[in-house]
């Protein structure tokens, strides 16, 4: 059995190497692979390949990035790509559909809401005057890019001028404008990771002193956290 780990650094990250690590030691033959490297051939024989080697005989791969996307192209070829492994008998254990909506910031927001879990308020558009007035509105806000992590890009705005020029230059080089109320808070939240619809792990993420993001990449400090049973 050879199962990939999918991702696009020079290098695989520390989740990455965890995973390869974990299957080594079940005694299943791992390896990263990069998704920019990847190509397909339909009409032929192999369907897979990177550079001269086939990747026919993959049996599995766990989907740890679809990498830095550049154009809409390319975010299409890598989706297809994945599409195309599945339907040629690769299994993809952390299926496409849930990898998209968590990269995507609206999509997730929306079907949290849809599933009547309690979401800021948002205003997604491309119309800087639309957005503009609105953040008027909104009073203290967030600024963040549709698709990222780790806290990078997200500005916290308290006046309506000030998200005005920030809004001004995502428009002029044609991002949507993503605007969220800031939710006032303790200095932490609570991350909670759920496997097949149960809570199997949790923490509080600390914001290091005079910053408002809890993000690890950003200095937060993370620690254990039992769920109260209502919150879980």
């Amino acid at each position: 059995m050879l199962i990939a780990v999918i991702h696009d650094t020079y290098n695989p990250d520390w989740p990455s190497q965890e995973i390869l690590k974990e299957l080594g030691a079940r005694g299943i033959r791992a390896e990263p692979l990069r998704i920019s490297k990847i190509s397909s051939t339909i009409g032929g024989r192999p369907r897979f390949t990177i550079g001269p080697r086939s990747l026919d005989d993959l049996d599995g791969a766990f989907i740890r990035s679809l990498g830095s996307i550049l154009n809409v192209e390319q975010m299409v070829r890598r989706v297809t790509l994945l599409e195309h492994m599945e339907a040629s008998g690769i299994t993809l254990m952390n299926p496409l559909d849930p990898i998209l909506t968590t990269r995507d910031k609206y999509r997730t927001l929306y079907k949290l809401e849809a599933s009547g879990i309690p979401v800021p308020k948002t205003f997604v558009c491309e119309d800087l005057r639309a957005a503009y007035e609105r953040s008027k509105r909104m009073g203290r806000v967030v600024v963040k890019p549709l698709i990222g992590s780790r806290g990078y890009g997200s500005v916290l705005i308290d006046h309506p001028e000030v998200a005005f020029r920030v809004l001004r230059t995502l428009a002029s080089t044609r991002h949507p404008l993503y605007i969220q109320e800031y939710v006032d808070k303790p200095a932490r939240d609570i991350r909670a990771f759920v496997v097949d619809g149960s809570v199997v792990a949790s923490m509080y993420r600390y914001a290091p002193k005079g910053e408002w993001r809890t993000n690890i990449a950003q200095g937060g400090e993370g620690r254990p956290c039992k769920l109260e049973e209502e919150v879980e």
